[in-house]
């Protein structure tokens, strides 16, 4: 099932599960979750991958509920499963900087959660998602730390992330 989505992504990118790999070789995302995973291509990450000129690696992007469920910490609503979100990695580029660039982008996303890891300096992924009904509204920035999600705005986050950083 390997579908162009946009310039530099394609749908197989969105349909892998390092830890399931047979379980993502059996979902079938519908008509309106590629749609969805096309929406979320070209407002965000096309715009990234042309602000970092380098690939972006997906880690986590469609998920069917058999793979949501088997996932530590998943949601049950969680956006994956409707082809709204993807978790991604960047190498070589500092994810503080990309969150920056994010942030600024047009308000075609509803949240943008920079999730982090135990050392809140060395972020390990970014998690980006939309909501194609939500594409005028105001979007909805948070931080992840130690299992909480710390509400921040565009022009304030990076001082939350400080203030995180200075009490870990």
């Amino acid at each position: 099932m390997d579908r162009q989505l946009s310039v530099h992504f394609r749908l197989d990118e969105f349909l892998r599960s390092r830890h399931y790999p047979a379980i993502a070789a059996r979902m079938r995302p519908t008509q309106r979750e590629i749609y969805r995973l096309r929406l979320l291509c070209h407002t965000v990450l096309e715009p990234i991958r042309e602000y970092v000129d380098r690939p972006i690696t997906i880690t986590s992007g469609f998920r069917s509920l058999e793979l949501n469920s088997k996932l530590r910490g998943s949601s049950r609503t969680s956006q994956h499963l409707y082809g709204e979100a993807a978790d991604l990695v960047i190498a070589g580029c500092d994810l503080l900087d990309v969150f920056g660039f994010a942030v600024r982008l047009p308000n075609a996303y509803q949240r943008i959660l920079y999730l982090t890891s135990t050392t809140v300096a060395r972020p390990r992924f970014m998690h980006l998602s939309i909501v194609p009904s939500a594409v005028d509204k105001v979007p909805l920035l948070a931080l992840k730390h130690s299992g909480r999600y710390i509400p921040c705005t565009v022009d304030g986050w990076l001082e939350k992330y400080r203030e995180i950083c200075r009490h870990s």
